[in-house]
């Protein structure tokens, strides 16, 4: 291990100091320039021009965040127990409880996140357990 000395250790810590003044300064310009590229609809230039900025810096402008939409359908099938004279009342308790309850969680240990699934009344089977 190397021995350092008291004004070794002085330099390490003011670069370090140094160092982290510059990232910050690089973050705030680049805060400031993505709300520009932004108000004047500059983005598609902006992140070509950060792109080759960055390509010869030590310390890389970041880039602008996108906000994405993500979708996906699931296909879910979704269960629980209910004590009904019929398998057909059986089934309009599931669909009333479906309605009342949205998203399901904590109704006979159901979670499910969305109730647009339950359209399909069709395929909806019940037996006894």
């Amino acid at each position: 291990m190397e021995n350092t000395t008291p004004e070794s250790a002085e330099l390490i810590a003011l670069l370090k100091d140094a160092q982290e003044a510059h990232e910050i300064a690089i973050r705030l310009i680049a805060e400031r320039l993505h709300q520009e590229a932004h108000d004047h609809d500059w983005c598609a230039e902006y992140d070509e021009m950060i792109e080759l900025i960055n390509s010869s810096l030590h310390i890389k402008m970041p880039k602008r965040g996108r906000e994405y939409h993500i979708s996906h359908t699931f296909t879910i099938d979704v269960g629980c127990n209910i004590k009904a004279p019929s398998e057909r009342e059986a089934i309009e308790l599931f669909f009333e409880r479906w309605d009342t309850e949205p998203t399901l969680t904590g109704v006979g240990g159901w979670y499910v996140a969305s109730k647009h699934y339950a359209n399909d009344k069709d395929n909806v089977r019940a037996f006894p357990v």
